[in-house]
């Protein structure tokens, strides 16, 4: 869970406020829309509460009614409990045991099993050959966004940066994280062993107006997907400059799979823009149950198998198999 996105997906305190936050406009959306995915997404923010935060633990504690005030990236725990942590700790019990069929899911989300998702890649990490330079970031904060590890790499012409990359099992998004700037900018190529996946763009933004910085730190998807298995990214600057800041690698399907109070639960969700399948083994015994999403939450299919069950997900959607 991502404390913001600046627009890298910041990691550091979570609170209660803000899981809290998650499962309310949740339910609250999925009633208003109509969207029973939304109302079980809730279940699995709620799960938060219960162990499914960076430090593995039940931030809740159900004897006392008191909620930890904050668990940080590394897993450190604040055991204080303030009234705030404890009011929306409350306020999501609550709302659980308004909702048993919810409750279930956030204890059945309590232990993270496996986890296959985003990972952000400092551009700075990579190898640097020709004129591409890191750059000091002084201050980090531009005033409306913040430069990802406090540097970026500096690009013109001839510049190369190559990095290694955790083998996949199926294709992955690359989005550059970039300083947008009015004007034409440089122009760099991706490319995998496999081929080119495509061109970045650094020009093209509007001009500065109000805003704090004369750029804009902005995520842009390569056109191309990357293959599954692909262990290298390179880059190539052949015209202009830019400055690049870190790489979001999103897998076209991320998984979420966890288990609680006997029961198991994956958490399927798609930036594909076809649908695409996954086969997957959900914790716990009796027949695993997979509902599938639309972009919006409305319910696209059921299927019910006995064993591992291979899921179907809509483009831009998700899916969520309870066992």
């Amino acid at each position: 869970m991502a404390a913001q996105r600046t627009p890298f997906p910041e990691r550091t305190v979570e609170i209660a406020y803000g899981a809290d936050a998650r499962v309310q406009s949740l339910l609250a959306v999925s009633v208003a829309a109509r969207a029973i995915g939304l109302r079980l997404a809730a279940g699995v923010a709620a799960g938060w509460f219960f162990g499914q935060n960076p430090a593995g633990v039940a931030m809740y504690n159900p004897s006392t009614g008191a909620t930890n005030d904050g668990v940080a990236a590394d897993g450190t725990v604040n055991l204080n409990s303030g009234a705030e942590s404890t009011i929306h700790g409350l306020l999501s019990m609550e709302v659980l045991d308004a909702n048993p069929d919810v409750a279930l899911i956030a204890r059945a989300s309590a232990t993270v099993v496996h986890r296959d998702a985003q990972r952000t890649i400092e551009a700075e990490a990579g190898q640097l050959s020709g004129p591409a330079s890191v750059v000091a970031a002084d201050p980090a904060w531009t005033g409306e966004s913040q430069w990802s590890g406090g540097a970026y790499v500096q690009l013109t012409p001839g510049s190369q940066l190559s990095w290694r990359l955790p083998s996949t099992a199926q294709p992955f998004l690359v989005e550059a994280v970039i300083n947008r700037v009015p004007g034409p900018g440089g122009v760099t190529t991706f490319s995998t062993p496999a081929g080119p996946l495509g061109v970045i763009r650094y020009g093209g933004g509007g001009s500065q107006g109000r805003s704090a910085a004369p750029g804009a730190l902005l995520p842009i998807a390569i056109p191309r997907y990357a293959p599954a298995g692909s262990e290298a990214l390179t880059t190539r600057t052949d015209r202009g400059s830019g400055q690049l800041d870190a790489l979001l690698v999103t897998p076209l399907v991320s998984n979420l799979t966890a288990r609680g109070d006997g029961h198991g639960i994956a958490v399927l969700t798609s930036v594909a823009d076809t649908d695409r399948s996954l086969r997957i083994s959900v914790p716990g015994s009796g027949p695993t149950v997979a509902r599938s999403f639309d972009t919006y939450g409305k319910l696209v299919r059921v299927i019910i198998s006995t064993g591992p069950v291979t899921v179907i997900v809509p483009a831009g959607g998700f899916a969520i198999a309870q066992r």
